[in-house]
């Protein structure tokens, strides 16, 4: 799906920033368990520095949002092509099997004429 307004531009961004804050909390809290776990049974990692441990486990939240937020996008992206398509199937169905109506009869009348 191609995001043409500025609204719809609006409307994927926003969907990418939540599966952002989504990943990078997941992977924040997995950074933190390993780092924990670590600190535990590892002794140079109980050596490291706070400010390097820190930074391990920002590296976690921030790869994890980047990349849950790409799969967002992408899902966005699915979805709203899936719409187009459905739209598309419906007009598609309507134009050849609906109940005739007043506008599709006058349509076929011209239609039927202009074949003739």
């Amino acid at each position: 799906m191609r995001v043409v307004t500025k609204a719809e531009q609006e409307e994927a961004s926003a969907y990418a920033m939540k599966g952002f804050a989504i990943g990078a909390l997941k992977w924040a809290a997995v950074g933190l368990c390993l780092s924990g776990l670590m600190q535990v049974y590892v002794p140079w990692y109980r050596a490291t520095r706070l400010p390097n441990k820190f930074y391990i486990v920002m590296a976690f939240g921030l790869g994890g949002g980047a990349h849950s937020s790409d799969r967002y996008l992408v899902q966005y992206e699915r979805r709203g092509r899936k719409e187009q398509l459905a739209q598309t199937r419906r007009e598609r169905w309507e134009a050849l099997y609906a109940k005739p109506t007043d506008e599709n009869k006058i349509a076929s009348n011209t239609e039927a004429a202009v074949s003739q």
